[in-house]
C-alpha cells in the first residue's frame, strides 16, 4: 500500500477549513437557542416596562392623595402636623388567606408523589396559581430563595419533606418529596414488582 504525502500548505488549509465548518455547525445549532433567549428577554423587558408604567401611575395617584390629605388636615387643625403618625407600611395579602401559600405548596408536593418536584417547578406552579408577576429575574430569585425555599427548608428541618434526585433532560436534579405513609396500592405494587 502506498502512502500519499499531502503538502503542508494543503494539509493546513484542509485542517483550518474543517475547524471552521465545525465552528459554523456549532453556531448554527446555537442560533435558535439564542433567538429564543432574545425573545424571552424582549418579553421580560416588555413586562418590566408595563410594570414600571403601572408603578409610576400608582405613585402619581398616591402623591396626589397624600397632598389632598395634607391640605385637608391643615384646614381641620393647623397645629397638627400631617406626618404626625409617621409611616405605616401595610402588607397586601398576595397569597390570599393566611397559610394559603404553604397549603398550596404542600398540596403540590403531595400530588407530585414519590417523583417529587424541583424548586423551579414549585415556583412556577405558585406563580401560576397565585398570578404572581415579577419585574425582574432578581425578584424571581428573591421569591424562590426567601419564600419558597425557606418554606421547603423549614419542612425539611421538621422532617416533613426530603430531598431526592432524579434525571431531567439528561442531568440529575434535586427534588423535594413530601414524606408520607405508603398507600396500600403502593405496597401491593412493591410486593408484586
Amino acid at each position: 500500500m502506498s502512502r500519499t504525502h499531502t503538502a503542508p500548505g494543503l494539509k493546513w488549509a484542509l485542517n483550518e477549513r474543517a475547524a471552521l465548518v465545525g465552528r459554523k455547525l456549532k453556531l448554527e445549532g446555537l442560533t435558535p437557542l439564542a433567538e429564543q433567549h432574545a425573545e424571552k428577554c424582549r418579553q421580560q423587558l416588555e413586562r418590566a416596562r408595563e410594570r414600571l408604567e403601572a408603578l409610576q401611575a400608582e405613585l402619581a395617584e398616591l402623591t396626589e392623595k397624600v397632598a389632598a390629605f395634607d391640605r385637608a388636615i391643615a384646614r381641620l387643625d393647623s397645629r397638627v402636623r400631617a406626618d404626625a403618625l409617621g409611616v405605616i407600611n401595610g402588607s397586601p395579602k398576595r397569597y390570599g388567606e393566611y397559610g394559603a401559600l404553604s397549603a398550596f405548596m404542600k398540596r403540590h408536593l403531595l400530588e407530585a408523589g414519590s417523583k417529587g418536584c424541583t424548586t423551579s417547578e414549585l415556583v412556577l406552579s405558585v406563580r401560576v396559581a397565585f398570578n404572581l408577576e415579577f419585574a425582574s429575574p432578581d425578584e424571581v430569585d428573591d421569591f424562590r430563595r426567601n419564600i419558597v425555599r425557606a418554606q421547603l427548608r423549614k419542612w425539611q428541618r421538621s422532617g416533613d419533606i426530603e430531598m431526592t434526585h432524579r434525571l431531567k433532560n439528561g442531568r440529575q436534579v434535586s427534588c423535594w418529596r413530601w414524606k408520607q405513609e405508603p398507600l396500600l396500592a403502593e405496597l401491593s405494587a412493591d410486593e408484586a414488582g
